[in-house]
């Protein structure tokens, strides 16, 4: 929406099938948004419908504030007082690293990272969604230039493991058997390893990944190929009381 309306281009869509997801998007201020003005900027606050919980953060730089703040808010909407929770400070702080260094293969910083935040007050969750519009994982993988550490690293993991399609592979990255074969070292929490690791230590839940031709369902060991392919990459997860804050 912010895109187009802000390059002037014409758009229309229909509602999702599913009520419920329907209804998430009402709440979600995108038609209260819809007669907004946008001009084309680095930064984007968008707010949900009143009364709804939905809040929908964009920029291009990595924001270490914003995510203390958005997670000192989830914390406190969760366990009723304000905590440091590095899993969940790490993973937003990863994924806006990611979308600067790599959505683009032209330019450092030239795509946008969007955050939603929304609270879930009968579940007693806070749930994030964090999106970019870039090359997704695999093309990003596919266009390292000569002289990147990950230059030709596709090629490698496949004569190394023979994987047969990149739903194994994405399962392999995020075991940071990738990291390990490129550098020969462990991963050290970084990248998408270091949010796996965070959701495999209880510090995130429900955590699903949709990038290029894959959708991963982690929580259920889920790893799929896709018919249509996404443009980006998508990651989604929760923070519930049944997650631990003291294994950091």
């Amino acid at each position: 929406m912010v895109k187009f309306k802000s390059k002037r281009i014409d758009f229309n869509g229909n509602f999702p099938k599913n009520p419920v997801l329907k209804e998430f998007l009402m709440q979600s201020g995108f038609f209260r948004n819809l007669s907004r003005t946008y001009l084309d900027l680095e930064r984007y606050k968008i707010e949900g419908n009143s009364g709804h919980s939905f809040h929908t953060h964009a920029y291009k730089k990595v924001d270490s504030v914003l995510a203390t703040q958005l997670i000192e808010a989830a914390t406190e909407h969760v366990w009723k007082e304000k905590r440091r929770y590095l899993g969940c400070y790490r993973a937003l702080v990863e994924l806006m690293l990611n979308t600067n260094n790599h959505a683009s293969p032209l330019q450092i910083g030239e795509k946008h990272w969007w955050l939603s935040v929304q609270t879930d007050e009968k579940n007693k969750k806070v749930c994030f969604s964090f999106v970019d519009y870039g090359v997704g994982i695999f093309n990003s993988l596919m266009t390292k230039p000569r002289g990147n550490k990950f230059f030709g690293a596709i090629g490698t993991m496949f004569a190394r493991y023979n994987y047969k399609n990149d739903a194994e592979l994405l399962k392999l990255i995020l075991s940071g058997e990738l990291h390990k074969t490129v550098t020969k070292q462990h991963f050290r929490g970084k990248g998408l390893p270091g949010i796996f690791n965070a959701f495999q230590r209880n510090q995130i839940s429900n955590l699903h990944i949709v990038s290029n031709n894959v959708f991963a369902d982690v929580t259920n060991n889920r790893y799929e190929m896709l018919n249509n392919s996404f443009e980006g990459t998508f990651v989604y997860w929760e923070i519930t009381d049944s997650n631990s804050f003291l294994k950091d």
